[in-house]
């Protein structure tokens, strides 16, 4: 747990391509288990928004707050889309 409502998974070794595609996974999964929804004007199902963000060794920009930033910015972006997907940075 990341935050409040937040999760965080680190994927060592793994292409954008692969996190995008565990992230889909998980996301639907959790959508086939329709669990009820008790939040006032919340969607009848728990749903995921999940924002995925990918960072190769010795490239620039991979200090943790940049990479958590950019996760952070594909799950609004998720949010912003219609909630209940995967938006990868």
């Amino acid at each position: 747990r990341y935050g409040g409502e937040e999760f965080a998974l680190i994927l060592p070794e793994m292409s954008r391509d692969d996190a995008c595609a565990i992230a889909e996974e998980i996301r639907s999964a959790v959508f086939a288990l329709q669990i009820t929804h008790g939040a006032d004007g919340a969607g009848d199902h728990v749903t995921l928004s999940v924002g995925v963000a990918s960072h190769v060794p010795g490239e620039a920009d991979g200090a943790p707050n940049g990479l958590l930033g950019a996760a952070d910015q594909a799950l609004y972006a998720a949010k912003r889309l219609g909630r209940n997907r995967v938006v990868c940075s």
